[in-house]
């Protein structure tokens, strides 16, 4: 059911709520729609998105809520979708804390939840090991950055830029058993510190890389070996080479302005 990009500020509570109206259904896109007067995330949960969602809980895969003026809070038992694959909600006001119940969705394989007001600690998370696309950028998360507790085989891209993570990267936070299809990661605009983990360079797949503006020192003995795209602005020289028996690395793009040679 797609009923995206149009004019609509208010959906009737009673939308898809009886036994029978979404029990098959496996798609539902609100997005790009100026809601004001439904309350998808209420306090009350016998209203609102979850309570409307109930009858398609196990057929849903895919949620499209972005850009549709959500805002508030979201309760931590919000979503009940056992069968969820894409969860769409970025570009809307929602604030506090993450819920932890999003990622245990197990069957998730894409999370877009970046340009929101999103300002916690982040949590550690039993991420699904399906997960393909993590999107968390350009919130206001804070403190270290979350330690990830199982291999994600799958994952391709975790954006986490824009946002106010501090401290140092753990040294097991680029692992390449656990993150070995990993191809994207932007970790600019944060406020991070230290050195880059040298788990990075065993990142076979690795393709971009951003770590500028941020507190970084330099890391001369990274090494890179997949054409990466690597942005570091700001964040030190990283083309040396201490290791000439491994094959020199190759640069697609790589911005340098700022930097201190």
């Amino acid at each position: 059911l797609d009923i995206s990009e149009n004019y609509l500020d208010e959906v009737d509570e009673e939308f898809l709520r009886h036994p029978g109206d979404c029990d098959s259904l496996s798609i539902l896109d609100l997005s790009n729609n100026p809601f004001q007067k439904f309350q998808l995330f209420p306090e009350d949960t016998s209203r609102g998105l979850q309570a409307t969602l109930r009858p398609c809980a196990h057929s849903l895969e895919i949620l499209n809520l972005h850009s549709t003026n959500l805002e508030g809070k979201i309760p931590e038992d919000s979503l009940h979708l056992p069968g969820l694959k894409i969860l769409n909600m970025h570009n809307n006001w929602l604030r506090g804390r993450l819920p932890v119940t999003f990622f245990r969705l197990g069957k998730l394989v894409s999370v877009r939840l970046d340009g929101n007001f999103f300002s916690s600690v982040f949590p550690r998370l039993p991420i699904s090991p399906d997960l393909v696309h993590l999107s968390l950028h350009s919130n206001r998360f804070k403190g270290p950055l979350p330690k990830i507790i199982r291999p994600l085989p799958k994952l391709q891209s975790l954006f986490l830029h824009n946002n106010h993570f501090d401290g140092e990267i753990p040294n097991d936070f680029f692992k390449s058993s656990s993150l070995q299809s990993l191809q994207a990661v932007t970790l600019h605009s944060n406020q991070l510190s230290g050195e880059l983990p040298r788990t990075l360079a065993d990142l076979s797949s690795l393709r971009q890389l951003t770590t500028h503006q941020n507190e970084l020192k330099d890391n001369p003995w990274i090494m890179l070996t997949n054409e990466t795209c690597l942005d570091l602005n700001a964040a030190g020289p990283y083309a040396v080479n201490p290791e000439p028996h491994r094959r020199p690395y190759k640069f697609r793009t790589c911005g340098t302005r700022n930097d201190f040679f």
